[in-house]
């Protein structure tokens, strides 16, 4: 798919089903959680401050049976009371535009050479 039926997809869809390989950066994660969804899965170990919030749930790296489970609870809920995660999709990509905004970005590269080489 093109980057334009990625976002379309992602928009769409309540949750994102992460099966993250151990990487740097998940971006995938970061992309769903923008476009509103709620994950769950693993975090690569690199996203595991993405799952720091309540708009994801992280599942033990490899753990197939732990993943299922998971998966399936959050939906029985999802299907009993959509209304409880209807505020979450909103929140989840104020979360990542907020934690992962340029100007946050800025600040950490700034901060980072001042405390290299005492540069401002």
């Amino acid at each position: 798919m093109t980057e334009a039926e990625v976002a379309m997809q992602l928009g769409g869809a309540a949750f994102y089903l992460a099966f993250g390989y151990p990487e740097g950066c998940p971006l995938s994660i970061m992309e769903a959680m923008s476009s509103g969804c709620i994950v769950i899965g693993y975090s690569g170990f690199g996203g595991d401050e993405l799952f720091q919030n309540k708009y994801a749930f992280q599942i033990p790296d490899a753990d197939v049976m732990a993943f299922a489970r998971g998966a399936e609870s959050l939906l029985n809920e999802y299907r009993i009371d959509p209304e409880k995660y209807a505020a979450w999709h909103a929140g989840a990509s104020d979360f990542i535009r907020l934690k992962y905004s340029r100007e946050v970005e800025e600040d950490d590269v700034i901060r980072c050479w001042s405390d290299i080489g005492g540069i401002t």
